[in-house]
C-alpha cells in the first residue's frame, strides 16, 4: 500500500515481561501492515501508559528497529525532537485564521456538604429498611426515576 491510516492505533498493543514479549491480535496486525505499507499513519488521542518498552514497541510498528532502547526514546521525547510523531494538544490548534479551534479552559473546584445527603439515606433507610443495600438500583413504585444508592 501507498499509504495505511490506522485509527485508534494505541490499541496496537505489546508487552514485554522480562525475556518474552506478548503482541495482541492487533499488534500483530500492525507488524503485517508495518511490512506492507509503503507509508504508515497512526492515529490516536490517547496518550501511551508510561511504560517505555510498551511504548517503543509501539513505535517499532513505525519504523522497526528505530529506537533500539527506551533510552533513546526517553531522551527523544525529552528533547521533542522525535521524528516519528507529532503531538497536539487542543490549546495548540488553530484554525487558517490563526484563532483557536476550541475555548480556553477554566478549573474550578466545587465543594460539597454531603450531610444532607446522609440524613436523606438515614431516613430513607427508616422508610425502606431493605433499600440499605448500597450500589444497588431501586425502582420504586409510582416513582419514574430509579435510585441507586452510594456507600458513605
Amino acid at each position: 500500500f501507498d499509504l495505511t491510516i490506522v485509527d485508534e492505533a494505541h490499541k496496537m498493543s505489546a508487552y514485554k515481561y522480562g525475556d518474552k514479549t506478548t503482541k495482541t491480535g492487533r499488534y500483530k496486525l500492525g507488524e503485517v501492515l508495518s511490512r506492507v505499507s509503503d507509508n504508515l499513519l497512526f492515529l490516536t488521542a490517547t496518550p501511551h501508559r508510561g511504560d517505555p518498552e510498551n511504548y517503543r514497541l509501539f513505535l517499532d510498528l513505525l519504523e522497526p528497529g528505530f529506537f533500539a532502547t527506551n533510552e533513546m526514546v526517553q531522551e527523544s521525547i525529552q528533547n521533542k525532537d522525535n521524528p516519528l510523531f507529532i503531538r497536539r494538544i487542543k490549546e495548540d490548534l488553530k484554525d487558517f485564521e490563526g484563532k483557536p479551534l476550541f475555548l480556553p479552559r477554566h478549573v474550578k473546584t466545587l465543594y460539597f456538604n454531603w450531610e444532607h445527603n446522609r440524613q436523606m439515606k438515614k431516613s430513607s433507610t427508616m422508610i425502606c429498611p431493605d433499600m440499605s443495600k448500597p450500589n444497588t438500583i431501586w425502582r420504586l413504585p409510582g416513582i419514574r426515576k430509579e435510585i441507586l444508592l452510594l456507600p458513605w
